[in-house]
């Protein structure tokens, strides 16, 4: 039988993960699920390369958690919502 995550381990929006595989880290942007195959979570990288910005997707499982809740995304009850690119460092 297959473990259920916990909240804990459950990769949400905003959380700095790495790839366990090439060590790509950065803040996690999207997750996408599809009915016939495991999650895939898109991370974009918190610094530009060669003056692009990095975004690459993943297979869940082959992600870990850094930091929780590194970068805070919009929430509809927010009314002080900026939009911003802070995202990138430069």
């Amino acid at each position: 039988m297959e473990k259920e995550n916990t909240m804990e381990e459950m990769i949400n929006l905003g959380d700095k993960i790495r790839d366990k595989i090439t060590g790509f880290t950065g803040i996690a942007t999207a997750v996408t699920i599809y009915l016939h195959k495991c999650p895939i979570v898109e991370i974009t990288a918190q610094e530009l390369s060669d003056g692009k910005l990095m975004i690459l997707w993943f297979d869940e499982p082959q992600v870990e958690v850094i930091a929780k809740n590194e970068y805070k995304y919009y929430e509809d009850n927010e009314e002080d919502f900026k939009p911003s690119l802070d995202v990138v460092k430069n």
